[in-house]
């Protein structure tokens, strides 16, 4: 099987993408990659037996208007490379992430030529744009996502999402349900760190204090100047590290390094750039307390990041955002803070750090949560997806399998 993944990101850097391509590839298919180029990456690359193709363009955070221009962009520059592609490689399937949806568009070629097409939601965009420009779910542009959200699954063979709740929100409405498959931002078990964790707190500095280890988006939606205020507040009973590493603006950057300058003495707080996955596991081995920070919006409020599943996988109490969907799965496996409340989440952190029979119930619970939801459960089922696929275009059928 040839499949080809269309994602507005890069390449590697989304966790989503990366384990499903690589789920394609230990089972022998062969697998393309159509992406954004960040700096000083080659436009064209074989990682792990994965051919990457990445267009001229880079994604930077900003107005209406620059969203807008990149997305048309990277839609251009993509539909013109998966069709040269297509003709050269002939896709069985393309799989196209969003956001945004409706680069599906983009295969419509593809589709003509005979490949299956997937859409794989990984947010919503309705509510992306009520998130990012404080709209309400009627204001104009709102409902024009909407409709473009089903138009978009209207065309596609399957769409996946990442939880029920978006799942449910896309069927009602317009997509068809015996489309949708639910694909979690789960896990597998973290590997082992090279080094022991006592040796990284020594080589850290970090020996004898509380260590609280962030890595993920760095950018105002997730709540990370609560976080700085309530690591600040618990420093004031006992020596606090905060380490905070990702991608995100360098004005918000900027913005938590003023408050870590105006920080207590026992607070030890330090932000980094975005680390590679494996160094990631190593952090995360550190950390005292799993931290999912979030402020509340209309696309929070349906959010399942990776992060969570990672936290229970590696066996660490939680404190994660009050927010509908987060509650609903781990609602007996977690201690939830209201966002923006810095002393709510410090009372949280100092409660798991103090309270040694409540942070294992609490690994307990989140462990048998996260044996539900493995990624092997959701990596059984997408593999069945793919070949489902084949075997529909083989035998010219438009039903769908259960």
């Amino acid at each position: 099987m040839r499949v080809c993944h269309v994602v507005y990101s890069y390449v590697p850097f989304d966790p989503r993408v990366q384990k499903e391509v690589s789920s394609l590839r230990l089972r022998g298919h062969e697998v393309d990659i159509v992406c954004l180029r960040d700096l000083g990456q080659p436009s064209v690359e074989d990682l792990e037996h994965v051919r990457i193709h990445r267009v001229p363009l880079r994604a930077i955070r900003g107005g209406m208007f620059r969203y807008a221009y990149q997305y048309a962009t990277f839609f251009l520059l993509a539909s013109l490379l998966l069709l040269r592609l297509q003709l050269q490689r002939r896709f069985n399937v393309v799989h196209v992430h969003s956001l945004p949806d409706f680069q599906i568009f983009c295969a419509l070629p593809s589709k003509a030529f005979g490949a299956s097409l997937i859409l794989d939601m990984h947010e919503a965009m309705p509510e992306i744009l009520a998130a990012r420009f404080e709209l309400s779910m009627n204001h104009p542009l709102a409902k024009v996502a909407c409709a473009l959200e089903a138009l978009s699954g209207l065309i596609a063979d399957r769409v996946l999402t990442v939880n029920s709740t978006i799942a449910r929100l896309l069927e009602a409405r317009g997509i068809d349900g015996r489309k949708l498959l639910v694909v979690m931002n789960s896990t597998d078990r973290p590997p082992s760190v090279s080094a022991s964790p006592d040796d990284l707190l020594d080589r850290m500095a970090l020996a004898g204090r509380t260590v609280i280890v962030y890595a993920g988006g760095v950018d105002p939606e997730r709540d990370l100047e609560t976080v700085v205020r309530a690591a600040a507040i618990l420093s004031k009973s006992r020596p606090v590290s905060l380490l905070i590493f990702g991608k995100g603006p360098e004005s918000y950057r900027e913005e938590l390094r003023g408050m870590i300058r105006n920080a207590p003495p026992m607070l030890d707080a330090r932000i980094g750039d975005w680390i590679p996955p494996a160094k990631a596991v190593e952090l995360v081995s550190l950390t005292d307390v799993g931290l999912v920070p979030y402020r509340r919006n209309p696309l929070t409020e349906i959010a399942m990041p990776n992060k969570v599943f990672e936290y229970a996988a590696a066996g660490k109490p939680m404190v994660v955002a009050n927010l509908s969907t987060l509650r609903g799965l781990w609602e007996s496996s977690a201690l939830f803070y209201e966002p923006g409340d810095e002393l709510d989440l410090a009372r949280k952190m100092e409660r798991i750090v103090s309270e040694r029979d409540l942070a294992m119930r609490l690994v307990r619970s989140a462990t048998a949560v996260y044996e539900r939801h493995t990624w092997a459960h959701y990596e059984a089922e997408l593999i069945h997806l793919y070949e489902s696929l084949i075997q529909e275009r083989r035998m010219g059928s438009s039903t769908f399998t259960s």
